[in-house]
């Protein structure tokens, strides 16, 4: 009886490829991870495993789309480890579904997972699917991380975890990722950095800057939160990157003499005899220049005091630009930690287990991401909540 029903699920699974269909996974026809993930086109993420995993890669080279796509259905299905879902591929039988020649072994999948990919190579592995993201996004006219938006969300670590520690702001013990995600398309992150849950916040702005253009990102606008403005370091080196920050002001802050706009012009001539310098040089000029020379503090100053003032004279248009950072974001995070493994509860202590928990998470939304637009879907590219 049981292999009539194993076979009976085995019909199924040919009857589907056969169709050729493409199913999107929404509110009204939820799709089974491993059905979703069997329609990834992986022949350019093949080639991340030729440097450093595979030794002999051109023998296993045609052996890998089938478990890159194992991988995506195990992020994207909410598996918390790879036993987890080879069972319900064996069970269910989806491996046909995912290119299997021969059904696979469990060690073959975890050694796949675990050592080919690897946990600290997880990041580098997302990396590898947003680039080929953003360039199947551009192919249809859609810039990701034009307009970005930037925050930290935390997990409570299992007791007696030697390597979490306490955060009197959160009242508890973990750790915390920070994530770059498209503000256009929330769904979709960007960059993301696993974090000590006291780490300051603001540390991974200028890094997740340079890193989104090395992945082709041409951002001009992230929206942040206090955390990530309290030093002018950040607020200068951003806006001299070409990335203008929107953020709310800060109780604390006033008006800071060395950024007024007298200032700057009276640092800029103090270098009168400079090679580089110019009579009757624009504000613009200035600002580089002092950058160049290492005045970050006061660049920094007069871009707050600039962010300071047109709050103050549009306080409604303010209100209405940060509040679409706290509202995507914060719904990015909340889908997230329903819909990934992120916020499940550990099974192991320790640093390297919150880095797997990031890592398997964020490739889940970016995977579903790169399938859709793969099959010419364009927007709530990333969402995860309707697979199951």
């Amino acid at each position: 009886m049981q292999g009539v029903e194993q076979q009976n699920k085995l019909d199924t699974v040919l009857e589907d490829l056969s169709r050729n269909v493409f199913e999107n996974a929404d509110r009204e026809n939820p799709v089974s991870a491993f059905r979703f993930a069997s329609r990834l086109d992986t022949r350019n993420l093949i080639t991340f495993f030729k440097n450093g995993s595979y030794v002999l890669f051109d023998i296993v080279e045609g052996r890998l789309d089938s478990r890159i796509k194992f991988t995506a259905a195990m992020c994207m299905g909410k598996y918390e480890t790879p036993m987890d879902a080879y069972r319900v591929m064996i069970s269910e039988g989806y491996w046909r579904m995912l290119s299997f020649s021969d059904e696979p072994t469990y060690e073959l999948l975890r050694e796949f997972v675990y050592e080919r990919i690897g946990i600290n190579r997880l990041q580098n592995f997302f990396d590898a699917i947003v680039i080929e993201l953003i360039h199947q996004c551009k192919q249809s006219r859609i810039y990701l991380g034009t307009r970005t938006g930037e925050d930290a969300t935390d997990t409570t670590s299992l007791k007696h975890d030697n390597e979490a520690v306490y955060s009197g702001y959160y009242k508890h013990k973990g750790y915390k990722m920070d994530v770059v995600h498209d503000l256009n398309d929330r769904t979709v992150p960007l960059d993301y950095l696993p974090m000590g849950l006291t780490d300051t916040e603001g540390k991974n702005l200028i890094p997740s800057q340079e890193r989104l253009r090395l992945k082709g990102v041409t951002e001009t606008e992230r929206k942040v939160d206090g955390g990530y403005v309290r030093s002018l370091d950040n607020i200068a080196n951003s806006e001299m990157n070409g990335v203008h920050l929107i953020y709310k002001k800060q109780k604390n802050w006033t008006i800071c003499r060395k950024g007024t706009e007298e200032n700057i012009k009276k640092q800029y001539q103090k270098y009168h005899k400079d090679v580089n310098f110019r009579a009757n040089a624009t504000i613009p000029f200035m600002l580089d220049f002092l950058h160049k020379k290492g005045k970050v503090k006061s660049i920094g100053a007069y871009f707050r005091n600039k962010r300071m003032k047109y709050i103050d004279e549009n306080p409604e248009l303010a209100k209405k630009e940060t509040g679409e950072r706290s509202n995507k974001t914060e719904g990015f995070f909340s889908v997230t930690k329903n819909s990934t493994i992120l916020d499940s509860r550990p099974r192991r202590r320790g640093w390297k287990e919150f880095v797997r928990r990031c890592g398997f998470s964020m490739l889940a939304h970016v995977f579903a991401a790169l399938i859709r637009i793969q099959h010419g879907v364009k927007t709530t590219l990333g969402c995860v909540t309707y697979l199951t």
